[in-house]
C-alpha cells in the first residue's frame, strides 16, 4: 500500500497537514474491480493545527524584539543626556 500525502499551503508560515490518501480497488456488486481511493484524516486534525499556529504566533506577538543597541549607551558615547523620555521611547 502507497501513501500520498495530502496537504494545504495556508499562508507563507502555514501549511497544514491535510491526512493521507490511498488507491484501493474495491469489487462492485456484479463483481467488477472498481479503483477507490480512500482519504485518511490527518492527526491532528487541521483545526488543532490552526489553533497550534495562532498560539505560538500570539506568543511570539506578545515578547517584544529586544533592541540590538543599548540607546543609554550610545546617547552617553555621543556625549548626549538622554531623558527618561528618550528611554521609554526607544526601549
Amino acid at each position: 500500500m502507497q501513501r500520498f500525502q495530502l496537504s494545504v499551503n495556508v499562508s507563507d508560515t502555514l501549511t497544514l497537514d491535510a491526512g493521507w490518501w490511498e488507491e484501493t480497488m474495491e469489487e462492485t456488486a456484479l463483481g467488477k474491480p472498481l479503483p477507490c481511493r480512500l482519504i485518511h484524516p490527518p492527526e491532528p486534525t487541521m483545526y488543532d493545527q490552526v489553533l497550534r499556529h495562532l498560539e505560538t504566533i500570539s506568543h511570539e506577538a506578545r515578547i517584544p524584539l529586544k533592541s540590538q543597541l543599548n540607546f543609554g549607551e550610545v546617547a552617553l558615547a555621543g556625549g548626549n543626556r538622554v531623558t527618561t523620555f528618550d528611554r521609554i521611547h526607544h526601549c
